[in-house]
């Protein structure tokens, strides 16, 4: 059982290299073979089929990450929310900095067949779903206005947050080497969002409710 296990964690990252090189489509499993240095009938054996490699190979990737925000919530000495929520975009993006054949890999959802995405999305949504419970508590400390449901401002703080931090995962990427030069200038940007947040857009001298 041991050394099934190596071998089926071996496939799985040479798997995860394989895609982020490639992406979905020409992505080979007799390369995926090669670089894991074992038989392509044994791949078959443990996944039946390319897309069942895939969907495991996310699967690993997202509990890697998954780890990491569990590592960074039992490390962190911060309350306030959105403290949490700007180190730990930082943080992700540090991780796909040293890390960028997983940012690469997980990336490649963005290009997969649509029928594959469907049976991909419940388990990415899943993982967020999961890594938002444990901030939730943090959230319900904030003094949100009386008149906003909270769960709605929190999935709306998430989405936000979550799209801000792809984006520079993507940036960053394919210039990995560019991170530590621009890290305070991303800094400066999610206080700038921050602010947003918190204050809104609109001029109050100006504005009037119609």
């Amino acid at each position: 059982m041991k050394k099934r296990s190596e071998k089926y964690f071996k496939i799985i990252d040479s798997a995860i290299r394989e895609f982020a090189d490639k992406g979905y489509e020409a992505a080979s499993t007799n390369n995926i073979a090669k670089i894991a240095n074992v038989s392509k009938g044994l791949i078959f054996k443990y996944f039946g089929n390319k897309e069942n490699l895939y969907i495991e190979s996310l699967i690993r990737a997202i509990e890697i990450v998954k780890d990491e925000f569990e590592n960074f919530l039992s490390n962190s000495n911060k309350e306030d929310f959105f403290i949490l929520l700007k180190e730990w975009s930082l943080r992700k993006i540090q991780i796909f900095h040293k890390n960028p054949v997983l940012s690469k890999f997980l990336l490649t959802i963005l290009d997969i067949p649509e029928e594959l995405f469907k049976k991909i999305q419940f388990i990415y949504e899943d993982s967020l779903e999961i890594s938002a419970s444990k901030l939730f508590d943090s959230f319900l400390k904030l003094p949100i206005r009386d008149d906003l449901p909270k769960e709605k401002v929190f999935d709306f703080l998430m989405i936000l947050f979550q799209s801000i931090g792809n984006k520079y995962i993507r940036e960053f990427y394919k210039h990995s080497d560019r991170f530590l030069e621009k890290k305070e200038e991303l800094l400066n940007d999610f206080d700038l969002y921050l602010e947003i947040i918190k204050n809104g857009i609109l001029s109050k001298t100006n504005f009037k409710n119609s």
